[in-house]
């Protein structure tokens, strides 16, 4: 058996325990927190963005500079209402690698845009 980064234990060929370690492998995945302690930690960014809209096609639009030097490819985006947290699922249109479109057909949108990198 060979002990992984954050404790998981790799059960090789022979190992008479082979059942035992992957047992407590699901287990720890099951239990972890991405906290950096006992797994690899989750990078989040979150925006609000409530002004600035403008029209587009019938919809309002707005534009969206990513974060941090984020790459649109390589980042998952939620969008929640600010004040209730509801997450919601407006269109998000790729502009280019470092920014965006959203798209609503609310024109009263107060948002939070989460980037999980």
């Amino acid at each position: 058996m060979e002990i992984l980064s954050y404790g998981y234990k790799l059960p090789e060929d022979d190992d008479t325990y082979f059942w035992d370690y992957l047992r407590f492998t699901i287990q720890q995945l099951n239990d972890h927190s991405h906290n950096g302690t006992d797994s690899a930690a989750i990078g989040r960014i979150v925006e609000r963005y409530n002004s600035g809209w403008s029209t587009y096609g019938g919809q309002y639009r707005k534009q969206i500079g990513l974060p941090n030097n984020l790459q649109f490819d390589n980042v998952r985006i939620f969008v929640r209402e600010w004040s209730t947290k509801t997450q919601i699922h407006p269109t998000i249109i790729k502009n280019n690698d470092t920014s965006l479109f959203l798209y609503s057909p609310l024109s009263s949108n107060d948002w939070e845009v989460i980037y999980y990198a």
